[in-house]
């Protein structure tokens, strides 16, 4: 920040190279690596030892357990390492944690509280115009333009460029950015679609008075001479707010607040939520209609050993960082977090998308959430569960109190299924009768298909796959078991070992399991199937297929396939002079 490092004083505000995206995570697991690396008394190296336990505490604060970190320890380092000096982590040169830095580490406070800090405290000094306090002027932005959201376009009207030459519009746009990441990251405002939005309990004319002015009227230059102190400057971003934000927050999350109760209301949710499954036989492109039409939404597969637990949650065992002690706490699962989202996101729409749904025990999967199934007309759920677990987990992280769960409006539950797959789960009629069940027909003739010959066949793949598809129906296969336009992809349309290893073991196994002789020339052995196919392309079929398929070879082809035929039989009248 050009605050602390006056030589980087820009036309607009600056945060150097702080990460644009996942502000909290990175801020929590800088905090708690550095705090274990100040544990370790004469570390030598303490810069090392960070890096190496940082990694490891950033995928811990990722909140659906995935990491974006990488593989470059050193390197992801150095793109966090300005932001402990910026946010005031490390008061000295040495990474030292400050005081209230080691606060969030023994858990005395929040991140989200020190960020919190950390904005209302925050100004800048912009060429040509001086001292800026970014929040007050959003804050006086807000209640000029009555607006309760901001969105990005918003911010450059609240804070200045004062120069367009080189890249500094650009520059300009990416900081802007980071600010609005950082306000994301406390307890002052919302995330929603289109940017952010101030908490009911924090309107723009409360926040206004959190906005520490003291350095407004000071001499910059003696300002900046101050802050060039690490040891001055981390005192300063993250000192305590006014006794009113303390206020409002023990009203928001301690136990005996008055005013922690919060009641369902349906009108406020969008509507439209349902569970719904898509089937057909496999490769009709059942993915990838679910992909097109519910963006957004998370994502599971079930399997044989998919559980509860998995799905809702459960209680699992965690270390406590305070004490490096194993302790027990509910985790949520998939589902659960994205429920949650939907209860306090009443204007956007939310889901989850299941593949594989019947590869699982759905019945035992679903348990007690089986109940909020059944859905009215807008697609509230129509009865509610007590839920211990989550009710509780909702008043740790939202600070509030919920008597009863439901599903509201603004969620759905998208699955898919294929009910040719064997050793699948039935489901049964009480579960069915609570989804839509869309059919996705087998559809060779969609315009949008690859016209690519297949490998080893020389068949264009829409030609091909429909000609199979009349030899199965011909021979008794249920449709549910034929093969769906986009069962291979164009890549695998290419490549014979694909083919052989997709195509050629569906039918070998899951199609003629019991009576391979109907279909492929050579039944016993699949290794000699791939030989026969790789070597005689069509001709591996049985000879009313092959004829089938003969005909949809181009003229060049079946001339290919003629003159195999041709060395097939002079090779049988030699094998027989070579007999005697």
């Amino acid at each position: 920040m050009g605050l602390i490092s006056p030589n980087k004083e820009k036309h607009y505000i600056y945060f150097d190279k702080i990460p644009r995206k996942q502000i909290l995570q990175k801020f929590w697991s800088l905090v708690l690596a550095s705090g274990w690396a100040s544990l370790e008394k004469d570390l030598p190296d303490k810069r090392s030892k960070i890096q190496v336990k940082l990694k490891g505490f950033f995928e811990i604060a990722q909140k659906d357990g995935s990491t974006t970190y990488g593989d470059n320890i050193n390197v992801q380092f150095q793109k966090q390492y300005t932001m402990g000096f910026d946010t005031g982590i490390w008061r000295n040169s040495d990474l030292e944690l400050s005081e209230n830095a080691m606060q969030v580490f023994n858990g005395y406070m929040t991140p989200r509280e020190y960020l919190t800090r950390f904005a209302c405290n925050l100004f800048e000094y912009v060429i040509d115009v001086g001292y800026i306090h970014p929040l007050y002027e959003t804050c006086k932005y807000a209640i000029e333009n009555k607006k309760k959201e901001l969105v990005k376009e918003d911010f450059y009207e609240i804070l200045p460029l004062t120069s367009h030459e080189g890249n500094s519009e650009a520059e300009y746009k990416q900081h802007i950015n980071m600010f609005i990441n950082y306000l994301k990251a406390t307890n002052i405002f919302d995330t929603v679609s289109s940017g952010i939005k101030f908490k009911k309990e924090f309107q723009p004319e409360i926040v206004l008075n959190f906005c520490n002015l003291e350095y407004k009227n000071g001499n910059q230059y003696e300002t900046q001479t101050f802050f060039k102190s690490n040891e001055n400057y981390s005192k300063y971003i993250s000192k305590p707010l006014p006794k009113q934000y303390y206020e409002i927050i023990k009203s928001l999350y301690c136990e005996d607040s008055k005013n922690s109760e919060w009641n369902f209301n349906k009108n406020e949710y969008i509507i439209g939520g349902k569970n719904k499954i898509y089937y057909g036989a496999p490769g009709t492109g059942k993915s990838y209609k679910v992909d097109k039409t519910y963006k957004g939404y998370r994502r599971v597969t079930f399997h044989p050993e998919y559980t509860y637990f998995d799905f809702i949650g459960g209680l699992r065992p965690v270390q406590d960082v305070k004490t490096d002690t194993i302790k027990y706490e509910f985790v949520p699962g998939p589902f659960t977090d994205a429920l949650i989202e939907a209860i306090f996101e009443s204007n956007k729409e939310h889901g989850i998308i299941i593949e594989e749904l019947n590869r699982a025990n759905t019945a035992a999967v679903f348990g007690d959430i089986f109940q909020l199934l059944d859905r009215d007309d807008e697609g509230n759920s129509k009865y509610s569960i007590t839920n211990k677990e989550i009710k509780d987990y909702i008043n740790k992280t939202k600070g509030v109190n919920i008597d009863e769960l439901i599903i509201p409006s603004n969620f759905s539950i998208i699955a898919t299924m294929n009910s040719a797959d064997q050793g699948v789960n039935v489901l049964d009629s009480a579960f069915k009768r609570r989804w839509q069940f869309e059919y996705i027909p087998i559809n060779f003739k969609d315009p949008k298909l690859p016209s690519i010959k297949v490998a080893g066949f020389n068949i264009p793949w829409n030609e091909f796959g429909e000609k199979l598809n009349e030899f199965l129906s011909d021979k008794g296969i249920d449709e549910d078991k034929l093969i769906g336009q986009r069962f291979i992809t164009e890549k695998e349309m290419l490549d014979e070992q694909l083919i052989a290893s997709k195509l050629l073991i569906y039918l070998w196994d899951d199609v003629f399991r019991y009576n391979r002789k109907v279909i492929f020339k050579e039944h016993r052995v699949f290794s000699k199937l791939i030989e026969d196919y790789k070597q005689n392309g069509i001709k591996c079929f049985v000879p009313t297929l092959e004829e089938e398929l003969y005909k949809l070879l181009d003229k060049e082809d079946q001339y290919r396939v003629d003159d195999v035929n041709v060395n097939k039989e002079s090779s049988s009248i030699d094998e027989e002079f070579n007999d005697d």
